[in-house]
């Protein structure tokens, strides 16, 4: 397969049609891959954020679109909370916004700076997907939901730093390995 290497659209850059061809892995000199994706959903991506993949029966689309975690808790068969997509580079607008743009590039592989919730509501996403440090779908804004455990296979984001305690509900800023690829 032909890798591109010229692009139309910054990193950080929104678009309301396909610019950069939708699903494409972009490498750049620093370690970073990213995906250029289409929020597929009713909910904006949060920058720094998760989001997980869309569920497709359409094998040529399984990389090509994404939602927002809160996704899941209102409609399960749109999205897997064990499948992210990535980290978003950008706040990116919900599907069809004709102000700033559905398309936009995530984060798949290499270091970066994430949200984590602190949580301390039993749910999937908090207990044993959480452990994976996989996306949350408690709230919208909730990011990434900090590991219990550390695994080597899990797809996600691992921490690359112990991540500061704090009390229930809030956020906090991680640096991690993203690894959605």
């Amino acid at each position: 397969m032909a890798q591109k290497v010229l692009w139309q659209t910054a990193l950080t850059d929104l678009s309301v049609t396909d610019q950069d061809g939708i699903g494409n892995l972009r490498y750049e000199d620093d370690g970073r891959v990213y995906r250029y994706i289409k929020n597929v959903g009713a909910t904006a991506l949060v920058r720094y954020g998760s989001c997980l993949k869309a569920l497709t029966t359409v094998i040529a689309n399984v990389n090509k679109g994404c939602r927002s975690p809160d996704f899941v808790t209102a409609t399960g068969a749109t999205a897997a909370m064990n499948m992210p997509a990535g980290v978003p580079v950008t706040a990116m607008a919900k599907s069809g916004s004709a102000i700033t743009g559905a398309f936009g590039y995530v984060q798949v592989a290499g270091p970066a700076r994430v949200n984590m919730l602190m949580s301390d509501t039993t749910v999937c996403a908090s207990t044993v997907p959480g452990r994976l440090s996989i996306a949350t779908g408690l709230i919208a804004t909730a990011g990434w939901t900090p590991p219990g455990d550390s695994h080597s296979n899990q797809i996600g984001v691992r921490l690359v730093q112990k991540l500061a305690t704090g009390t229930a509900g809030a956020v906090r800023s991680a640096s991690v390995e993203v690894a959605c690829l």
